[in-house]
């Protein structure tokens, strides 16, 4: 048995860490949803769908024998710049035109 779960938190609650990890997911971000695994935080996500997904993760880990590996701030900001560069590539845009 183990303890998981998740809970939406405002930025301001977490860790300097966790905060940057956030930041890092959208600067102007106000709460987040954060998965908790054996009392630790193991990720902050900007939706419930997301943090889902990473309890999904850390259950099938712990069915196959592995360690749960907590969300990392470096691969946030890679995933990130990457999105940025795809959208940029693609021609898109995140922001809709100001009327």
């Amino acid at each position: 048995m183990f303890d998981l779960g998740i809970a939406k938190l405002h930025v301001g609650d977490l860790s300097p860490h966790w905060q940057g990890v956030a930041k890092n997911l959208d600067p102007e971000v106000v709460m987040v949803w954060v998965v908790f695994f054996e009392g630790k935080v193991y990720g902050v996500y900007l939706s419930v769908t997301a943090a889902a997904k990473a309890v999904a993760k850390i259950e099938a880990d712990l069915a196959a024998g592995r360690k749960p590996q907590p969300q990392s701030a470096t691969k946030v900001l890679l995933e990130k710049k990457s999105k940025e560069a795809e959208l940029k590539k693609n021609g898109s845009s995140d922001s809709t035109p100001k009327p």
